[in-house]
């Protein structure tokens, strides 16, 4: 009985090991394999009968990619025969698939046997670990994607233009995508085609394209009204869709069948995937990438999102209006921002800030959290109202970009630039998020070259007044009206300012211009006149290798250009001329008729006044000669 009672128990061990999911090996003193389980059979798609006597080191070779990272002291050891007396633990290894079995991560144990009929052999545990192995993959990716798109939404929002946009999402995709091309498609306004704007990893392989192709496929283009249905839907989903043909895939219908098999062929393209760039769901262009690799793109959640900012962005940068609906959904993402960012609830109390905020103003999230971001914390007391009304226009604009001055919290007082937006998440309105660019190096900058420049201008003008006596003051005067005239019309302050540097200089070219004829009390010849109207062009020449923030040498160029095109020396009319130009050449003639000049007494401003007004619309442009009246007869302007 006793001896029964012990067989079947035996078995019932033996059962237990043999239906268990470890997988288990029992091996001799020389490694060979005495007893494997169903579980081992499974992972390594063997069969028992036909490894038991063999030796299992070379079933590890053949099967088994170690990734432990203490495998490679174990190899070494399970080489050496006769070294059988040291116990293993914790080893990962990686089942690699094969057609007679899947693709398996195990968790590898190994111990020797001491006593008993196997003494000196070994058994070995392999436990299935692959689902937290593929859950552990599918967190380092979303991980890995989380960190792609914070880089992204802060790289996006410093570009100011289409094609930097293009190029840096075309990089990033074709970094991402191993084993890839990448091409990058946009709308051409001018010729309302899409067209390939820009490649990456396709150099070599376009002159081949370009001998089968009538013409360069880089040029080649279709309008949005060409797409099919199911095309546009691909183009304003946001969603990475495999596409076939690679007709398709060079975004063009002109060229011949015979490049689908060229790319499938020479550039052995297995997939092509195509994401679209949409405004207002229209198509715009989009990134097609040609995968030579037959499994699915990784990182499709960060390519589709990185895809989308890149059209909310060009979306702003065609229609500024649109960029205060979208702008959003970048600052949100704001904890890896350059610039000091602070998030706000419905009612303006602080949620949370990024370490640049800290860093910037001194305040760690601990001291200010839950405070009223306007309540003075970092607004000096002249502040404090602006900034109630900066939240106030976000929340009727959607976004608001003001340059002003802001508090430390050691009390020190500094320029910034805020930016600040709206933010919504599936329409609802969540609370605000604002930028602050501590700008106090480029205001130190500005601050240096505007000097730089005063200095350089008062050379020029000084010179020009020694050459030119009678014109003593002119150019002075001629600016004080200009910039008048162009704050009455609501201009931009750097518009002001640029067209009052502008006036400083405007004579600049009258250097080239002989004195006798500059000083000539009588009437001058055609010769001396044609002198005479050089002088734009010389002042453009002389100020066009300069450096200035503003199109000073173009304006000098147009200033004496007339309303109806019969002015000197391009023939320009109407708003050929820039504004800035249109406003000298009004403030110019005023001064002139109403300052002496060698050959003629100086008018009565009445007299100058009825001058412009009766070649309103004819030589001057009729918005700023009204202006111009209104500021001397309504505001009493003076010289």
């Amino acid at each position: 009985m006793i001896i029964d009672e012990d067989a079947k128990y035996i078995d019932f061990i033996k059962n237990i090991y043999e239906n268990s999911k470890v997988g288990i090996f029992v091996l001799d003193p020389q490694f060979k394999v005495i007893w494997i389980n169903r579980a081992i059979e499974k992972y390594f798609g063997i069969k028992r009968e036909e490894i038991v006597g063999k030796d299992k080191r070379r079933i590890i070779k053949r099967h088994i990619q170690y990734t432990s990272p203490n495998s490679e002291n174990y190899n070494q050891r399970i080489k050496t025969s006769g070294i059988n007396d040291f116990s293993a633990r914790d080893i990962i290894c990686h089942i690699l698939p094969s057609d007679k079995r899947k693709e398996y991560w195990l968790e590898y144990c190994s111990q020797p046997i001491k006593s008993g009929r196997y003494a000196g052999g070994r058994i070995e545990q392999y436990i299935d670990i692959t689902d937290y192995k593929k859950t552990e993959k599918r967190n380092s990716e979303y991980v890995k994607e989380l960190e792609i798109i914070s880089e992204m939404a802060v790289n996006l929002i410093r570009y100011s233009d289409i094609d930097h946009i293009c190029h840096y999402i075309g990089q990033k995709i074709y970094e991402m995508c191993d084993k890839s091309y990448v091409m990058v498609t946009l709308f051409d306004r001018e010729s309302e085609k899409i067209y390939i704007k820009d490649y990456f990893g396709l150099d070599r392989y376009l002159k081949s394209i370009m001998k089968i192709a009538p013409k360069d496929p880089r040029k080649m283009g279709y309008s949005p009204e060409d797409m099919t249905e199911e095309e546009k839907k691909i183009f304003t989903s946001h969603k990475l869709e495999v596409v076939t043909g690679g007709l398709y895939a060079l975004s063009t219908r002109k060229i011949p069948m015979n490049i689908s098999h060229l790319i499938e062929n020479i550039l052995g393209v297995k997939k092509i995937y195509t994401i679209g760039f949409a405004l207002e769901n229209i198509p715009y262009g989009g990134v097609i990438i040609l995968s030579r690799r037959e499994v699915p793109i990784t990182y499709k959640s960060a390519i589709e999102l990185m895809v989308s900012y890149a059209s909310l962005i060009m979306n702003r940068l065609q229609a500024e209006e649109a960029l205060k609906k979208s702008r959003q959904e970048f600052i949100s993402i704001f904890k890896n921002s350059p610039e000091a960012a602070v998030y706000m609830d419905k009612k303006g109390r602080i949620v949370d800030i990024n370490s640049r905020f800290t860093k910037v103003f001194g305040y760690t999230l601990k001291e200010i959290k839950g405070k009223n971001i306007n309540c003075g914390i970092i607004h000096p007391p002249s502040k404090t109202e602006e900034g109630k009304k900066i939240d106030k226009r976000v929340l009727t604009e959607g976004y608001v970009s003001i340059e002003t001055i802001r508090k430390r919290k050691d009390g020190t007082l500094f320029p910034v630039l805020i930016t600040s937006s709206s933010v919504k998440l599936v329409g609802e309105f969540k609370g605000l998020v604002s930028l602050y660019q501590d700008i106090t190096e480029r205001k130190k900058s500005a601050e240096r070259i505007r000097k730089t420049l005063e200095s350089t201008i008062n050379i020029i003008v000084k010179v020009v007044e020694f050459r030119d006596p009678y014109t003593a003051g002119h150019q002075q005067r001629v600016s004080r009206l200009a910039t008048a005239i162009a704050k009455k019309l609501g201009l931009s302050e750097d518009k002001q300012e640029a067209i009052r540097i502008t006036c400083l200089v405007h004579d600049v070219g009258k250097i080239n211009i002989p004195s006798e004829i500059l000083n000539k009390p009588g009437k001058l010849s055609n010769e001396e006149f044609g002198l005479i109207k050089e002088h734009p062009r010389t002042g453009y020449d002389i100020l066009k290798t300069m450096e200035f923030p503003w199109p000073i040498a173009e304006i000098v160029y147009q200033h004496h250009e007339k309303y109806n095109g019969t002015g000197y020396p391009q023939g320009l009319s109407g708003k050929q001329t820039l504004l800035e130009a249109r406003i000298i050449q009004v403030a110019g003639v005023v001064d002139a008729m109403s300052s002496h000049r060698p050959y003629r007494p100086a008018l009565s401003i009445d007299k100058t006044l009825e001058e412009i007004s009766q070649n309103k619309g004819i030589l001057y442009d009729p918005e700023i000669v009204d202006t111009c009246l209104e500021l001397f007869r309504k505001e009493e302007f003076n010289f």
